[in-house]
């Protein structure tokens, strides 16, 4: 995808007033899984392919390998052959003295790659040894000029800073989203001090960009520090006239896993834990048990697809009889069951999320959102878009 592309569908989502989002991925998988989420262009830094092996994305910074190394093979090997339409940024290390940049980025737009970005940054180094990278030209300018080469050979760029003077500097050169990286992403559970931190996080992110002259087609952005889930972001969001995005990489990436793979060997060791599958073995079952039964089977697989007939077939029924029996039963059909189910719970995820439309659609069971947003309008008499608007007007 060229820079002019990328620009105009940004550019159109703001105009819709839809925030940005951006991930930083490590691996193919994770890659898959943000283009399906609907994201707006991929970051591929070293920082996610330490994340990948269980280490601090702070391993990015040691002297163990080769960033640039790591980065390409991960975009060669695991990312480009997935085919994904999403734009592909690279992270960059700009001080690298075993490539010749100017050709290595001419080697990168041959490759596919539709900008980047430069990480490993400088800019979350401070104090002596900081100094002592100034001094020798392996600091900040470094990759102020690594930007805006990139620029000029017509790459979408990604500047990261840390602090208003960088955002000063950087601005000089316009990047086409200037991000302001609030160090490593904390996670952890709401508290005081997480209130306090996201209270000073919002200052400082309203002071600095404030100061910046924002170009037309510019886009300004937030990643990491205390902001761990979606409700942080748009405490920030809110407050903050000037932020169009937010880029996401520990928050997408390791916190989900940490916490879903938590939930699910509990839930495999749990013996407490539901399973309407039993009820298979149970050679007495009264029809109120077959409809206990779709009923369960339909609060777990509510997000996949649902046929009648299937479940005809594993409960040795004729698909007639039991469209029958679920009529007599419920009062409305199987599928106006099914429909209802899953219409309730968007109007959930509407009202208590901050998910894209498409995202919503999808967890309910409507890979199409077409078909979705035409059956929400049947039977609320609005579409999904208003309805979230409309709720949000009342608070």
């Amino acid at each position: 995808m060229k820079r002019h592309d990328i620009l105009k569908s940004l550019e159109r989502k703001r105009d819709n007033h839809e925030y940005l989002i951006g991930a930083s991925v490590g691996s193919g998988l994770t890659a898959k899984n943000a283009e399906e989420s609907d994201v707006d262009f991929l970051l591929i830094l070293s920082s996610g392919i330490y994340r990948q092996r269980g280490v601090s994305s702070y391993g990015a910074y040691l002297s163990s390998s080769n960033s640039n190394e790591e980065v390409l093979k991960l975009y060669q090997h695991e990312i480009w052959p997935r085919n994904l339409a999403s734009p592909l940024i690279l992270g960059l290390f700009a001080s690298d003295p075993t490539i010749d940049l100017d050709q290595y980025m001419d080697d990168l737009i041959d490759g596919g790659v539709a900008g980047i970005t430069n990480y490993p940054t400088v800019t979350l180094i401070d104090g002596r040894f900081r100094s002592a990278l100034e001094s020798r030209e392996l600091g900040f300018m470094t990759e102020v000029k690594l930007l805006e080469a990139a620029k000029k050979k017509g790459l979408f760029t990604v500047a990261f800073v840390h602090t208003l003077e960088e955002a000063l500097t950087m601005q000089k050169i316009s990047p086409d989203i200037l991000c302001l990286h609030l160090g490593l992403t904390t996670g952890g559970s709401l508290g005081a001090k997480k209130i306090s931190s996201l209270q000073s996080t919002h200052r400082f992110v309203l002071n600095t960009f404030k100061r910046i002259n924002k170009q037309s087609n510019q886009f300004f952005m937030i990643y990491g520090g205390p902001i761990d889930n979606a409700p942080d972001t748009h405490f920030i969001f809110n407050n903050n006239p000037y932020v169009d995005g937010y880029i996401g990489g520990s928050v997408f990436e390791r916190i989900p896993s940490e916490h879903s793979f938590k939930y699910l060997v509990n839930e495999f060791r749990n013996e407490e834990t539901r399973n309407y599958l039993m009820n298979l073995t149970d050679d007495t079952m009264e029809p109120s048990d077959y409809i206990r039964f779709i009923k369960s089977f339909i609060d777990e697989h509510y997000a996949s697809e649902i046929s009648l007939s299937e479940l005809a077939d594993l409960l040795h029924l004729s698909t007639a009889y039991l469209s029958r029996l679920f009529k007599k039963e419920i009062g409305i059909s199987f599928t106006e069951y099914v429909v209802n189910y899953r219409l309730n719970l968007s109007k959930k995820l509407l009202r208590r999320s901050v998910l894209p439309l498409k995202e919503v659609a999808q967890q309910v069971g409507y890979p199409n959102y077409s078909h979705f947003s035409k059956l929400f309008k049947k039977y609320y008499g609005q579409s999904p878009s208003f309805y979230r608007k409309s709720y949000k007007d009342k608070d």
